[in-house]
Formats: structure tokens, C-alpha cells, sequence
């Protein structure tokens, strides 16, 4: 608690913004921290003694949050890579309609 705590105040300082828009900016910014705290609460969800329910839900939030997050980055990704590609006659949908990986643009099909 005493670090997060530093760290919020270092951060605030060094920042014009609100509080809670650079806090949220930075919880979310990244999908990294969200999956890992998903998994270390369904990991405590395991512990004997520990409420199993709430530690699942929670994780399980998390988790959806954080792969979705995954997932929009990866659009994103795509998106730009066919614009640099100048298009070259390949649109998103036929890109990717028949596979959801990105890669296998990438890799010419």
C-alpha cells in the first residue's frame, strides 16, 4: 500500500492531468497487469480457507478485461499493418474473414 501510495503521488506530481484520469490511464493502459492480476486471483481462489467464489469472479473479470484488451491492440495492429501495406487490394474483411490471426497476413497467406 505504502508504494502504490509513492507511486500515485510521484505520478501526480509529475502531471497536469486529474487524478483519476492518470490513475485509470495507467491501470488499464496496458492489458500486461489486468491477465496478471486475473491469474493471481484465481491462483488464490485455490488456497483452502480463502473465499473461492468472489476470487474467481474477480479473476475472471479481470481476465476478460485484459484479453479483450489483447484482442482490440491486435485489430489495431492489423489495421496498421494493412495500411502500410498500401492496401494492395487486401481489405480487412478479406484478410481476415477466413482466419482471425493477423499473422497469417503477415506471412503473405
Amino acid at each position: 500500500m505504502i508504494s502504490i501510495s509513492g507511486a500515485l503521488i510521484v505520478t501526480r506530481a509529475s502531471s497536469d492531468e486529474k487524478l483519476g484520469a492518470e490513475f485509470a490511464r495507467q491501470l488499464f493502459g496496458s492489458h500486461q497487469p489486468l491477465l496478471l492480476a486475473s491469474g493471481v486471483l484465481v491462483v488464490l481462489s485455490a488456497f483452502p480457507g480463502l473465499p473461492t467464489l468472489p476470487f474467481l469472479i474477480m479473476g475472471s473479470g479481470l481476465g476478460v478485461a485484459g484479453w479483450t484488451m489483447h484482442k482490440k491492440k491486435g485489430r489495431r495492429r492489423t489495421r496498421r499493418l494493412l495500411r502500410q501495406a498500401g492496401g494492395e487490394g487486401r481489405t480487412w474483411s478479406r484478410c481476415c474473414a477466413w482466419s482471425r490471426s493477423p499473422w497469417r497476413w503477415a506471412s503473405g497467406w
